[in-house]
Parts: C-alpha cells; sequence; structure tokens
C-alpha cells in the first residue's frame, strides 16, 4: 500500500478525488431531487413505478368523473349510504313542459267516472236508436252499453226514463214470418230491463260515454 501511495502523483490523487464526488454527487442527486429541479410537465406515466402512488399523493377533491373510467366503479367501490338524493329540480317533475297533474287522466265536466269510461251525468234528448248513435259519434263519444248504464244507475240514483243502450242483440220472431230482428237492451229505474226493435220510429233518452283524457 504504502509503495502505491509512494508512487501516486498529484494528478492521480486529484482524478480519484474527482470520481468520488462525481459518483458521490449522483447518489446524492437521485435521492434529493425536488419539485423545483423537475420542469413542469416532463414526468409521464412511464416514469412513475406501478402502484407507488398512494391516496395520500393525491389532493382531496382534485380527481374529477373524466379521470375515472366510465362504469369502472362497481357497487363495492362506492358506500351506497354516502350517496345524497338527487335533488328535485322543478325540470325534473316536468314531461315535455307537462306537470305530473297535467298528464292525469280526467273526465270532461258533464260527465263522471264510472266502469272506465266517463258517462254523462244528464240524459240526452229523446231520439231514435240509429240517429242517437250518431248523435253520440258526432260529440266524438259512443252509446253507452247496459253494463255501463246499468253501473251508473245502482250508484247515482234511479234512471228517471227508460234509456238506449248499445248492448243490441237478434231475436228470432216466432210468428207466421219468422223473421229475425235486432233489438236493444233499455235501462230505466236501478237498473230495469225492457227491449225495444232497432229499425222502428220510435225514440227513447240516452246517454254517451267517452274515454278520460289529459
Amino acid at each position: 500500500m504504502g509503495r502505491l501511495l509512494s508512487h501516486a502523483s498529484y494528478a492521480n490523487v486529484v482524478a480519484t478525488l474527482a470520481l468520488f464526488v462525481a459518483l458521490g454527487g449522483s447518489s446524492y442527486a437521485v435521492l434529493h431531487i425536488g419539485s423545483d429541479e423537475v420542469a413542469d410537465n416532463t414526468l409521464r406515466s412511464r416514469d412513475i413505478r406501478n402502484g407507488t402512488l398512494l391516496s395520500r399523493d393525491v389532493r382531496d377533491r382534485t380527481i374529477r368523473g373524466r379521470d375515472v373510467l366510465p362504469n369502472g366503479l362497481g357497487s363495492r367501490v362506492i358506500k351506497e349510504s354516502t350517496l345524497r338524493p338527487v335533488p328535485r329540480a322543478a325540470e325534473a317533475e316536468r314531461v315535455g313542459g307537462a306537470t305530473a297533474q297535467d298528464l292525469k287522466l280526467r273526465c270532461p265536466a258533464d260527465t263522471l267516472s264510472k266502469a272506465g269510461v266517463c258517462i254523462e251525468t244528464a240524459a240526452r234528448s229523446a231520439d231514435g236508436f240509429l240517429t242517437s248513435v250518431n248523435r253520440c259519434e258526432q260529440a266524438g263519444r259512443a252509446l253507452i252499453t247496459m253494463p255501463q248504464l246499468d253501473a251508473y244507475a245502482r250508484s247515482n240514483g234511479p234512471l228517471l226514463q227508460a234509456e238506449w243502450t248499445a248492448s243490441v242483440y237478434r231475436n228470432p220472431d216466432n210468428g207466421p214470418s219468422a223473421v229475425e230482428q235486432l233489438e236493444t237492451v233499455l235501462l230505466s229505474g236501478l237498473g230495469d230491463v225492457g227491449y225495444d226493435r232497432v229499425y222502428v220510429p220510435v225514440q227513447h233518452a240516452f246517454r254517451c260515454v267517452a274515454l278520460p283524457s289529459n
């Protein structure tokens, strides 16, 4: 060792010291590089070791929805008890500008809801059967059926007169001519049943029905 030192020149010593300083300086730099020594926007994903970033390394409230993969958060990631109800904004209570009340089905003012339809509360003036059907159609409605009129009479008081219904059936004539004829069911009182032929010049009161609408 002494022989080696005796042959060492000043240049050798300086070179050796420079080598140690250079190596030591590199190690120091690796262990002590701070934020000020890194240019902004220069570090990339491949420069960071996988799995080394922790929750404490990310500032609270800095991750946004666009930073998360769509549909990437499952039910096991989100604690349901922490979710708040969606605010009931006025716009959320409307459909195409209409409110829930606007969309509710209701009957016209001159009718009441019964048997799934809107039944006129007052009987129309007496007319022939076919003319009664036409008058209802012209009003955008239909002649009431026997079950509908029966339900109305039983819950809203007796009918004051016999009224046409749309319940028509074929009734054979037992006379010498043996001709079948069409008859319709008439109702009066609290559902008292009567009959009358369709194609005869006879008139009865009647009611029309409409469908509920909004």
